[in-house]
């Protein structure tokens, strides 16, 4: 009633991610949400911002990345990285989030650009790529058009002549270890897609320490990544764009300043 709430889309890690223009009394705050600029679909943050979010009085943003000075990478970069390893290693395995559709678009497009058949071994991740396919695959121009081999152990005979890209999580690190063990390690590549502090942190290795056994698993391994979040460049030109009479920082480091 009194209050008007209007959401606009968002790049970011997790699709479907939002910020909303909040009109009430008077005021209009703009609550950026999750958001990034380097993602496929990051190219309208800008534009978006310049059309609507005009007259604000309160702009909230995350600042997920505010202590970090390193600009992000684009997503297209990281396919880009991912195809030149993947043609230097047989068997490629991707640490990966089932729920990044971006990541899996980037590692798609890389097994395709390397000549590897793309497997999955997570129904979860299988059903993501079904539902996408169905859903976004014309409005995203293929983007979001997936056809992966689901594997089972009748597989592995023709996939030891083509080589392949497997995209895992962490709960399959079980499958994924009694498969390392039919494959020569000099020939295979783990690609960690993840950030990089759940094996780096030591409290986050305690709280999870998952990450870190996944990776100890694999003689090679190499890191390609970029955040889900905005990073500091991008903050800046939000804030510089929007132009509001008052910023408020969350989902930051305590310490971190705008």
């Amino acid at each position: 009633g009194d209050i008007k709430v209007t959401p606009f889309f968002n790049c970011h890690s997790i699709y479907d991610s939002h910020m909303f223009l909040i009109e009430a009394d008077g005021k209009r705050i703009w609550h950026m949400g999750d958001y990034r600029e380097h993602g496929y679909m990051g190219k309208g943050l800008i534009p978006t911002l310049k059309k609507y979010a005009t007259d604000i009085d309160v702009l909230i943003t995350e600042g997920t990345m505010l202590k970090r000075e390193d600009k992000c990478i684009h997503e297209h970069i990281v396919s880009y990285k991912m195809q030149n390893v993947m043609k230097a290693f047989k068997y490629v395995f991707v640490l990966a989030s089932a729920t990044d559709i971006e990541r899996l678009a980037a590692i798609k497009q890389a097994s395709i650009d390397a000549a590897k058949p793309l497997c999955i071994w997570s129904l979860f991740m299988k059903k993501t790529m079904a539902y996408f396919t169905e859903r976004e695959a014309k409005a995203s121009k293929g983007l979001f058009s997936f056809k992966p081999l689901f594997y089972n152990d009748r597989m592995l005979k023709k996939l030891k002549q083509t080589g392949m890209t497997m995209v895992v999580g962490t709960s399959q690190m079980e499958r994924v270890k009694g498969l390392l063990g039919k494959l020569p390690q000099e020939e295979t590549l783990l690609i960690y897609s993840s950030w990089d502090g759940y094996y780096k942190d030591p409290e986050q290795v305690k709280a999870n320490p998952k990450y870190k056994e996944f990776r100890e698993m694999f003689h090679n391994v190499v890191d390609i990544h970029t955040s889900g979040h905005a990073d500091r460049q991008t903050i800046e030109k939000v804030i510089k764009t929007v132009n509001p009479k008052e910023v408020i920082c969350i989902h930051k480091e305590a310490d971190a300043k705008i």
